[in-house]
């Protein structure tokens, strides 16, 4: 019998995974946050960003020294800023 104590976890397992497939195939971490092929990882990426940005502030978060560890291994960034397109008048 295998129960799952926290499936909060489970999942974030799970999405770390997602993740590191991902990063296999592209070679880094940036999901971009519109990914048709798994908008689900884009979302969890997304978050991860703001449960760190939450961490940091010493606010309430579900982030920790673990999952922090976890996603540095994989050169996770954690500031990501999108370049804004110039338009060509």
């Amino acid at each position: 019998i295998g129960f799952v104590w926290d499936s909060h976890q489970v999942t974030w397992n799970k999405m770390l995974g997602e993740l590191e497939d991902f990063k296999k195939k592209h070679g880094h971490c940036e999901v971009p946050s519109k990914f048709p092929e798994n908008s689900a990882l884009a979302t969890w990426v997304s978050r991860q960003r703001a449960q760190h940005k939450l961490y940091r502030k010493n606010e309430a978060n579900s982030m920790t020294e673990s999952r922090i560890a976890a996603l540095n291994k994989l050169d996770f960034k954690w500031g990501v800023r999108c370049k804004e397109e110039t338009k060509k008048k």
